[in-house]
């Protein structure tokens, strides 16, 4: 029996050995880790956040958030190294849109880039209707690697003033000014990771299945108003997605002070925040914030942004702060020329109508103007 036991085992380690050299270890299988132990070991989280921080760490480096002005996507109308995606809802980008721009909703974004060679072109540019919808698309297309997309600055309403009256210049204020504290928190010990359940083995396919099923999920469900979460700040954990000196000059009570690509990765900060509880994350405009909320979505977490960030909540301290606050001014608002209907270009349009005797072309909504001299474009909030 003692030989037969010896005979067995051998055979064993022979066939593991065999197993192993055939294909079937973890690195044939594309499980970025040093060791078989480690390998088995890593949880999705762990695949999915070490492969985003060996892939560039998007969310870390200088390139996070990533803008197009309006001047710059009205200068390359026409260019074919140019796209314009419309992600707002279908019937405003039928009553005004940019010339040329394509109108898909959020969760067709994936597909339609999946249909297209988005690499032809030099630059894809989304335009929602603040600048924040379309700054938390980016921010999972980013992550993918389409390194060549781009936020819309402001949205829509930074390209014309019919769309900033009703969404930025609506939604600026001052009445929480009083209310905002100086006393820094400390950010509490580092604890566990989110789980992630996709069934997926590869990082690869682990990042992909997450992206879709964040896309899925409507941006407005996703967003906290600064009302909502001033009322009820102790249901959040609240991010002040700020540089410290700035936190330091009034931010919401309770709040935690995160740097922008430093503090959110895991040699960090990024284990001090919760996998359980609501997390609310706040900039000086919600544009970077909807970039930040992006990846903790991948991630796992179950992050908000606050839309339109401190513009809603001090908005005239911001202004004389000087441009590094990020406040929302008439000046940011171009005067540029949208057209009408369901075609993404007037010469679509032309096309169709003629060849459905429709009637005349749609009409353009301003006349082109040259572009107002606009802030530089920096990689803050």
């Amino acid at each position: 029996m003692k030989l037969h036991s010896f005979l067995y085992n051998i055979a064993l380690v022979l066939a593991l050995g065999v197993a192993v050299s055939c294909g079937n270890s973890p690195k044939s299988q594309g499980v970025k880790t040093d060791s078989l132990a480690q390998n088995l070991n890593n949880t999705e989280f762990d695949k999915l956040a070490d492969y985003l921080e060996k892939s560039g760490d998007y969310i870390n480096t200088k390139d996070a958030p990533a803008f197009v002005t309006a001047d710059e996507v009205y200068a390359n109308l026409g260019s074919d190294k140019q796209l314009v995606i419309d992600i707002r809802n279908n019937g405003d980008y039928t009553s005004a849109h940019i010339d040329g721009a394509v109108n898909l909703a959020q969760n067709q974004v994936l597909s339609y880039l999946d249909s297209i060679a988005p690499g032809n072109y030099s630059k894809i540019a989304f335009v929602c209707y603040s600048g924040q919808n379309a700054g938390y698309v980016v921010g999972v297309l980013r992550l993918l690697g389409y390194a060549n997309t781009y936020v819309l600055k402001w949205g829509m309403s930074g390209w014309n003033k019919q769309f900033a009256t009703d969404k930025w210049l609506a939604n600026i204020s001052d009445k929480y000014t009083k209310q905002l504290d100086t006393v820094a928190v400390a950010k509490p010990a580092k604890g566990s990771y989110p789980e992630l359940k996709t069934g997926k083995t590869k990082a690869q396919e682990i990042l992909e299945a997450r992206a879709a099923e964040i896309l899925n999920i409507p941006f407005k469900q996703l967003s906290v108003k600064a009302d909502s979460l001033m009322a009820n700040a102790s249901q959040f954990y609240i991010v002040n997605y700020w540089p410290e000196d700035k936190y330091h000059v009034g931010h919401i009570p309770g709040a935690y002070q995160y740097t922008p690509r430093v503090d959110l990765s895991r040699s960090s900060s990024l284990a001090t925040l919760p996998s359980q509880k609501p997390i609310a994350v706040y900039c000086f405009t919600g544009q970077n914030a909807s970039f930040t909320v992006a990846y903790l979505r991948l991630l796992g977490y179950n992050a908000s942004s606050m839309v339109y960030g401190t513009n809603a909540l001090m908005h005239q301290k911001m202004v004389a702060g000087g441009e590094g606050w990020g406040a929302f001014t008439p000046d940011q608002i171009q005067d540029f020329p949208t057209i009408s209907g369901s075609e993404p270009s007037l010469k679509k349009a032309d096309d169709a109508a003629m060849s459905k005797q429709a009637g005349p072309a749609p009409e353009v909504k301003a006349a082109a103007p040259k572009p107002k001299k606009s802030k530089a474009v920096s990689g803050g909030c």
